[in-house]
This record gives structure tokens, C-alpha cells and sequence, in this order.
């Protein structure tokens, strides 16, 4: 029934067809079949006549988006899958170049949503060929949307990433730009395989550029189980980035090895790293990391007692993510200053930072970070001798870390609530 539906449309819808196939996920935005045909508005007529032929439905845009999404029912999508395979000839030709415009099309789009939720971070996609177009396919009005945006297509990006056919320098680049928004979803698992598929990728193209930011990325996604190996990979990287000139990436890998000396308990070196980080940061122009470092500090200092100084720090931080306008960034400044806010008694400024970092995680569905806002927020309430309201946000916690199968956090979040109930 499909193959005889698919001879029956126009050599342009047929073209179409296939290449659709090499999407890993069945949905997708308009302005994906426009890049894999090759230019803007050109797929227009295709997309009718599959939609009319059953072989596409049409769906609403994304949150926050305007362009119009198709969803390929299964067995159409498994077929196109099967003839963009067995392409020959002029067929697979004209497949590989539509791969290609379809993974710089999510590259250049994943650029721009990212750049909403971290302003000012330095990315990969600058370094893309001169003749590769730079204007993303979809725009973004705002962090709502760019957040719709990612959700929607993250098992789209995922699939590119790991796609035996995608340029090896589009997955490290890839890999390089999702890296925020895995980190602040708390999506630990899909961050440390796309990584390690992004260094195998930018090591086997020679791109000491690729590898150098894909050995300090990788690193980090090791700092909890394997720290010793991260200090060896930060290494590799501060080398490279030495060898290619590149400043800001010394201080990048500097940042990250005094991470990795913390996870071994060697708090001695890590604080000298972290305030050398800072003003060679600035000197660099990257506030972000400047700033991700002061607030390692402010942690050091809070988990040594010393929750004033800890506070002053972390607000130092807090103003210069918001200078820049980097939200998420800014709301994990504010879960210190909560915490901060804990230890030194007052209960009314913890709450007023810890429920403003919950309902901006939960806004961007970050299940993780949200998860242990609301922990925190609780504790706050639960000093304040407000247990009803503690007993709450344990429970939203627990909920949150059930929907994405958190064990650890479930028996967190069920040992506080059962701690509240035996509370006379």
C-alpha cells in the first residue's frame, strides 16, 4: 500500500520522501525539509502533496514557535527510511548533500535556542565553513521558546549525533552546543555517550579546534565517577588550546581542572585555580566562566561554615550572570544564595530565592535542578517551622524525581517526608 502511494507522487514529493527517511525521529519542523531540498520555501509544494497523500501530518508549532511541524507515520517513516538506505546512483547522491544541509540546519538552530539560555558562551559555530549558511532555519522569539524548541528535538539531535552518516564535524559541533542545555536538564546519561561520540568524531578529523573543546567537555562529564582521568584529558586539552593559541580555552580547561581537583578532595589546589580562573577570565572577556567559578568558591566556603563570605560571593556572581542576561546561570547562583540564606537564619530571603530558582526550572522543564531547588526550599521552610509547606515541596521534589526515574532523589525526597511525619 505505502510503496504504491509513493509511486504516485511527483518525482519533487518523491524527492522529498526519501530524504525524510534520514531523520532519526518522525516529527520535524518545515524549515528542516525546506534545508533538505536545498533552499527556503522550496519544499512548500512536497509537503502538500505528502500531507495529502497521507504520508505526513500536519502538526501545531512547537511551544513558543511559528513555523508548523510534520509528524511521518511509522510505516512511512520506516519506509523512506529503507529507500534513503538503499539508495544508488544519483538518488544517494542527492541524499548525502540533503544530510549534510539537514544536520547544518539543526546545528545552526541548536546554536541560536542555546544562546538564549547561556548568553556570551563562546561556541563552535563560528568555526563552520564559509560557504555553509549561518542564519538559523527557525527563529527564536525567546527562552520559552528556544526551551520548546529543544525539548521537541532533542531525540532529533541525539539521533544526528550518534547517525553513522553525519560529518564528524557536525557531531563534535553538536555535542559542543547542546552541552548547556544537557547540563542544566541534569541529563547526565545523554551528555557523557554524546561527548565521547563528539571527542571519537573530532579526533578522527585531525580538528585539534574539535578536540581540544571536546577533550574539556568530556572531562567534565567524568569529574564524579573518574576524576583522575578528567585531570589527564584537562590536561590534553590546556595543551592543545596552547598550541593553537587560544586564551579563553586555557582558562576553560583551568576552570575544569580545579573542578576535578575538588572532586578528589584537593580543595588546597582547587581554590588557588579557581581565583586565577576568575581573573583570567575576565581578561579573556568570558564572564560565564568567571562567574561559574566565583560560585564554586562561594560552595567551598558555604560547605566550610563560613555562609557570609559564601553570600557575598555567590550575589557577585549572581549580578554578573545577570548583566549578561544568562537566566540559568543566574538561578544557580541563586540556589547558593538560598542555601546562604538558610545557614545564616533567614528563612524569608531563602524562600524568595529558592521558589524563584524552582519556578524557572519548571518553567523549562529541568526536572534535575528543579528537583533539588525544591529540596532546598523545603529545608528553608522546614527551619522556619512551616512543616505543612516543607512536606509540600518534598513531595513535588519526589514527584519530579520519579517522572525521571531518579531513584536516589525518590529516597532523598521519601526520608525527608518521613523525617516531617514523625514530627509530633
Amino acid at each position: 500500500m505505502i510503496p504504491t502511494r509513493f509511486s504516485a507522487l511527483r518525482p519533487s514529493a518523491q524527492q522529498l520522501y526519501r530524504m525524510l527517511g534520514l531523520l532519526p525521529a518522525p516529527e520535524f519542523d518545515a524549515p528542516v525539509a525546506h534545508a533538505a531540498v536545498g533552499g527556503p520555501l522550496t519544499a512548500g509544494g512536497a509537503l502538500d502533496a505528502l500531507t495529502d497523500a497521507g504520508h505526513l501530518i500536519e502538526l501545531a508549532p512547537a511551544p513558543g514557535a511559528s513555523t508548523l511541524r510534520y509528524r511521518m507515520p511509522g510505516p512511512s517513516h520506516a519506509h523512506a527510511y529503507q529507500l534513503a538506505r538503499n539508495a544508488t546512483g544519483r538518488h544517494q547522491d542527492e541524499l548525502t548533500d540533503a544530510h549534510t544541509r539537514i544536520c547544518r540546519s539543526y546545528l545552526l538552530s541548536a546554536s541560536a535556542a542555546v544562546e538564549l539560555l547561556e548568553p556570551r558562551r563562546e561556541t563552535s559555530s563560528s568555526w563552520a565553513p564559509a560557504d555553509v549558511p549561518r542564519t538559523p532555519h527557525v527563529n527564536f522569539l525567546d527562552g520559552k521558546s528556544a526551551w520548546g524548541w529543544l525539548h521537541s528535538e532533542h531525540s532529533t539531535l541525539t539521533g544526528l549525533i550518534h547517525h553513522q552518516d553525519t560529518p564528524g564535524t557536525v557531531v563534535w559541533q553538536l555535542v559542543d552546543v547542546l552541552g548547556p542545555y544537557w547540563r542544566i536538564t541534569g541529563s547526565t546519561g545523554t551528555s557523557t555517550a554524546a561527548h565521547h561520540r563528539g571527542l571519537h568524531c573530532a579526533r578522527a578529523a585531525r580538528d585539534q579546534y574539535g578536540t581540544s573543546r571536546m577533550l574539556t567537555a568530556t572531562a567534565l562529564t567524568e569529574l564524579a565517577e573518574r576524576p583522575r582521568r578528567a585531570l589527564s584529558l584537562l590536561g590534553q586539552a590546556s595543551d592543545l588550546y596552547g598550541e593553537l593559541g587560544d586564551r579563553a580555552g586555557v582558562v576553560r580547561a583551568a576552570y575544569g581542572t580545579a573542578l576535578a581537583h575538588a572532586a578528589l578532595g584537593e580543595t588546597d589546589i582547587a581554590l588557588p585555580v579557581w581565583w586565577r580562573t576568575v581573573a583570567e577570565a575576565h581578561n579573556v572577556d568570558d564572564p560565564i566562566t568567571a562567574n561559574h567559578a566565583l560560585l564554586k568558591i562561594a560552595g567551598h566556603h558555604l560547605g566550610e561554615g563560613d555562609h557570609l563570605r559564601a553570600a557575598a560571593l555567590a550575589a557577585v556572581a549572581i549580578e554578573g550572570f545577570a548583566a549578561i542576561q544568562a537566566l540559568y546561570c543566574q538561578v544557580e547562583g541563586e540556589v547558593l544564595l538560598g542555601r546562604c540564606a538558610i545557614a545564616a537564619g533567614d528563612f524569608a530571603l531563602a524562600v524568595n530565592c529558592l521558589e524563584s530558582a524552582a519556578d524557572t526550572y519548571s518553567r523549562g522543564s529541568a526536572l534535575r535542578p528543579m528537583g533539588a531547588a525544591l529540596m532546598y526550599l523545603g529545608d528553608a521552610h522546614r527551619a522556619a517551622g512551616s512543616n505543612d509547606m516543607a512536606r509540600d515541596c518534598y513531595r513535588q521534589s519526589r514527584d519530579a524525581a520519579q517522572d525521571r526515574g531518579d531513584e536516589a532523589a525518590i529516597k532523598q525526597a521519601t526520608a525527608a517526608i518521613d523525617e516531617l511525619d514523625r514530627v509530633p
